[in-house]
């Protein structure tokens, strides 16, 4: 009886459609079947495949948006297996997609106490922390999954850029950058964020340094050029921040009307002037993101 219902449990997972809003409605139905085909089982053959089926429905029920239900096979999953831990990964993700952060914690503590070098419930419970504002204990979990990882995530590389950034440590934050690159190349959103960091801290003669080198290698420069000019207004030196500002609207004069016409391209034009007629150009992270889809 027991091979019986590992074998079918097996060919419904097999049979069931990717993920995915319409996928999971499927999914949820074909899981239901198979959990009432189950009822008339022996209550020790059926313990555990029915508590990983619960636990499978509860994830599609979160993919959907419906937290109750998913709560509720995440609950009947460990009522049918109390010893198992697989579903608390699942379960505090819930709590956390509902904002019930204190909960979510809880949860995924239980789990990493048996599951510690698991990068997804590592990530999570950094999330969580840093949901709740305790930055300090958050970091800890993301520089263990970038350590578990042969390949640096690049957008967790960056999470934790702006975490270091957060708690004041700056030459760590650059620090993991550089590391980083060391394995990923140069990558222009590092040199960005590189660039970013440098320029919060104060060392703009060290962000002018990437920068210079950093236009050597971009096709695009019109945006660069700015950052450029503004880093040189903050570091004091106001005449050769005005002679950039200046190469910059002739960079954009240059440009052919279907590129100089486009609202990037007219912003840049807009903050150029803006500086030379005496105004202090804005130098946020939101002026230095790269926009990497627009080939700057």
């Amino acid at each position: 009886m027991q091979k019986y219902w590992v074998l079918s449990c097996l060919a419904l997972l097999l049979s069931l459609p990717v993920s995915g809003h319409v996928g999971s409605h499927t999914r949820i139905q074909k899981i239901g079947m198979e959990i009432e085909a189950m009822a008339s089982a022996p209550i020790g053959e059926r313990s555990g495949l029915l508590a990983r089926l619960y636990q499978l429905r509860g994830e599609e029920f979160l993919v959907t948006g419906n937290w109750d239900r998913a709560e509720a096979d995440f609950r009947r999953a460990l009522q049918l297996q109390p010893s198992g831990t697989r579903v608390l990964l699942p379960l505090a993700r819930m709590f956390h997609g509902r904002g019930d952060e204190g909960r979510a914690l809880d949860e995924i503590s239980r789990y990493l106490r048996r599951h510690a070098d698991d990068e997804q419930a590592l990530l999570l419970r950094s999330r969580i922390l840093q949901a709740l504002g305790r930055y300090r204990e958050a970091l800890p979990d993301l520089e263990s999954v970038l350590d578990l990882q042969s390949r640096p995530d690049v957008a967790l590389v960056l999470e934790r850029a702006d975490l270091q950034a957060r708690l004041g440590q700056w030459s760590a934050a650059v620090g993991g950058i550089r590391q980083a690159e060391e394995v990923l190349g140069r990558l222009l959103v590092l040199e960005n964020k590189r660039i970013d960091l440098l320029r919060r801290q104060g060392d703009t003669e060290a962000a002018l340094v990437v920068l210079d080198r950093l236009l050597t290698q971009v096709p695009r420069k019109e945006r660069w050029l700015l950052i450029k000019a503004q880093l040189l207004e903050q570091a004091g030196r106001r005449s050769e921040a005005r002679k950039q500002y200046r190469g910059v609207l002739d960079t954009l004069d240059r440009l052919p009307p279907r590129l100089s016409r486009v609202p990037a391209m007219k912003n840049l034009r807009k903050q150029a002037r803006q500086a030379l007629l005496g105004g202090i150009a804005p130098l946020s992270s939101a002026d230095t993101a790269v926009q990497l889809t627009s080939g700057q």
